[in-house]
């Protein structure tokens, strides 16, 4: 999200990351040689859980069929992630970090849907924040026109 917004809005204990299936495995043998803690309780294959200093992260597996981003490995196998994920997708540097993010307008449905996805998450007070800043990022940038163009 603050790739996306440009700037840091808070302190992040909790970082979800897409990855491509096809370097997954890659990513987490990557992050664990550089010290990340793996937590083995799912398959790596399907989310890969890891820690360090007080930070989580959670690595998904995605894929495109036919142009479109679809979840890998998993109960959601398959199933189309928001449909704008990659099309409308950016890369941005902050403070000397280089990141690809996912459309703002997918940040917002991953956020709002979790709570629907997973019951037993609870929407915090810090998705509420992180939606009302994306959905102000979106009505002060050219994001509202491509999306209305894309639609």
């Amino acid at each position: 999200m603050d790739f996306c917004l440009g700037r840091v809005t808070r302190p992040h204990t909790d970082v979800d990351i897409y990855t491509d299936q096809a370097v997954h495995r890659r990513t987490v043998d990557a992050l664990a040689a550089d010290g990340w803690d793996l937590d083995d309780r799912l398959p790596v294959e399907r989310q890969a859980d890891l820690s360090r200093d007080g930070v989580d992260l959670s690595l998904n597996p995605i894929r495109q069929v036919d142009g479109q981003a679809v979840h890998g490995p998993g109960p959601w196998e398959d199933e189309p992630c928001p449909t704008d994920m990659l099309e409308h997708a950016g890369r941005a540097q902050l403070e000397g970090a280089e990141a690809y993010y996912i459309s703002p307008m997918a940040q917002i449905e991953v956020k709002l849907m979790t709570r629907v996805w997973r019951p037993e998450f609870n929407f915090r007070e810090k998705d509420e924040a992180d939606v009302a800043l994306l959905c102000r990022h979106m009505l002060h940038t050219d994001w509202t026109s491509q999306l209305l163009i894309a639609r």
